[in-house]
């Protein structure tokens, strides 16, 4: 597979899924890289107005692909200022990224966003507790709270636009069976968000369980996160002490590339199936070499523009389901 840069049609897919698809869950493949169509007229009249005539939105993102999320609330906020007319406005006053791992400065930056007078707050949190408190007392002064990426617990936010986990690791299993083959399966747990949140590895370790008891996991040891270098030589060892290893499951972009280069170092590659998740250029790279065998991609533009569509329309009273799943596409070589 090898990722091209044609031009997207992003925004006008996503706008189909908010018309036709049922609100609670949307489905759809397809790779995001350019900046997206514009879509149509607006959608339908508003069911009131805005709660103010200058909409100040604040982006607090917390890793990751930040850019891809902020270019889909930026093109989000550029298609509903167009259908407004000039009568209200929407402006993204605030974007401000912690340090990986830094909980102290999100919470700041939540606060410092109601303080200054925030009427919506993005929020892809590092930690799914520890800014529960935090939202609660944004959406105490009147701020909507949207999650993006990564869920707070329940009552934490207004609702959450994301990924299905769940369903996301499913996926990842069910793919890795069509190249491994009947041998055990090692699981490289990535260095995720902490543990409050329903990581990628648990729910791999679920399906697993729950749809294929008779699969030997092979988890890494020690347990618990493991970095790139550590990734390689995890799977250098597992190659060599597992002459049936079927495949190995890396759970983001820094343990994959570090399983399949330990795996293309040990002479494993094209027998030891290597599957995870997070497109890199190095992960991308493997991929068309064929040392990966697949990558979950998640769509951080395509969440950032649904969270901002769907703040729009919480704002004028509209009904929004609590979560919102949006478009994942894994694809093979």
């Amino acid at each position: 597979m090898v990722f091209g840069k044609g031009r997207s049609r992003d925004i006008f897919f996503c706008m189909v899924l908010l018309m036709v698809l049922s609100p609670g869950m949307l489905w759809g493949t397809g790779l995001r890289e350019e900046p997206p169509e514009r879509p149509g007229p607006p959608l339908q009249e508003p069911l009131r107005a805005l709660p103010s005539s200058v909409v100040r939105v604040a982006l607090v993102p917390g890793g990751g692909d930040e850019a891809s999320l902020e270019k889909g609330v930026r093109q989000a906020l550029e298609d509903q200022n167009r259908t407004l007319a000039g009568r209200e406005r929407l402006v993204l006053f605030q974007k401000d990224s912690p340090p990986p791992g830094a909980l102290d400065l999100q919470i700041n930056l939540v606060e410092r966003a109601v303080a200054g007078g925030a009427h919506v707050i993005l929020l892809d949190a590092l930690d799914s507790r520890g800014l529960v408190a935090a939202a609660e007392r944004a959406r105490a002064a009147g701020v909507l709270v949207v999650t993006l990426m990564h869920p707070l617990e329940e009552g934490g936010a207004d609702f959450h636009v994301g990924t299905d986990t769940a369903a996301a690791s499913g996926s990842v299993v069910e793919h890795l069976f069509l190249y491994g083959g009947a041998g055990p399966v090692a699981l490289l747990p990535g260095e995720e968000r902490p543990r409050s949140f329903p990581g990628r590895a648990r729910q791999v370790l679920r399906y697993l369980d729950e749809n294929y008891p008779e699969v030997r996991i092979l988890k890494a040891s020690p347990p618990g996160p493991i970095s790139r270098e550590a990734a390689a030589v995890a799977a250098r060892g597992l190659v060599a002490a597992v002459p049936d290893l079927a495949a190995i499951v890396a759970t983001d972009g820094a343990s994959l590339e570090g399983a399949a280069r330990g795996v293309l170092e040990a002479g494993g590659a094209g027998r030891v199936a290597v599957i995870g998740f997070d497109k890199t250029p190095e992960t991308v790279a493997f991929l068309e070499e064929g040392v990966i065998r697949g990558i979950l991609v998640e769509d951080p533009l395509a969440i950032g523009y649904v969270a901002m569509v769907r703040a729009v329309a919480a704002l004028r009273g509209e009904d929004v389901p609590k979560e919102i799943f949006v478009p994942y596409r894994l694809v093979g070589p």
